[in-house]
Parts: C-alpha cells; structure tokens; sequence
C-alpha cells in the first residue's frame, strides 16, 4: 500500500535494546528465530525494493564493536540475500543504535565503530 506511493517502509526487528539475539542453550533460540523472521520477510517482499530491513533495534552498549555485532549481522545479511532479495539493509551502530562513543568522542574512533 506504500511503496506503491513512492514510500519506502522499514521492517525492524525490534526485541532487544542494548544487547543482541542470542540462542540459550535448553531455552529459546532466539538468534534462529531472528534468522528465519528475515528470510521470510525477504521472500515476502523479495521483488519490492521499496521495503528496506534494519536487522536489529539499538544492539551493543558502546565500547568497542563487538565480534558478535559482526556475526549476527553477517548472518542476517546472508539470510536475506539467500532469497534473491536486494533491498536496501540498514545495520544500526554498536552504541544502542548510534555509531558513537559514551565518552563523547567525535570522529568516533576506529575501535569503537563497528563500520
């Protein structure tokens, strides 16, 4: 009904803030599901390039980007792409969704970007 109107929509994931998408080992796999929720919305929407999709709502809790922002974020991306699906992906910074430093420092510095 938008993208039909010129307008781009954004799916987010959008359980954690903070912290990232984890499996818990007896306990829900909560990484698995983020996975298939991505590839079936990229099937879904595979030929509307109109709708975009931002993997996760505000990850990390600054300092440095961690190896599993990376991960998690690779794998997602992989997930969709598998599809054939080409829309736009939006990959929030490591600072609750910003691409910052909780000391203030501006240019961010390399160690703490997870560019």
């Amino acid at each position: 009904a938008y993208t039909s109107r010129g307008m781009v929509v954004i799916i987010e994931a959008h359980d954690f803030s903070g912290s990232y998408y984890r499996n818990i080992s007896g306990g829900r796999q909560w990484k698995t599901e983020l996975l298939n929720f991505w590839r079936n919305c990229a099937n879904r929407y595979r030929n509307n390039t109109g709708v975009w999709f931002n993997i996760m709502n505000e990850p990390g809790g600054g300092g440095a980007a961690p190896q599993e922002w990376l991960d998690l974020h690779r794998d997602a991306l992989n997930a969709i792409r598998a599809t054939g699906n080409n829309s736009i992906v939006v990959a929030n910074g490591v600072d609750f969704g910003q691409e910052g430093d909780q000391n203030g420092s501006i240019p961010v510095r390399s160690a703490n970007s997870a560019i």
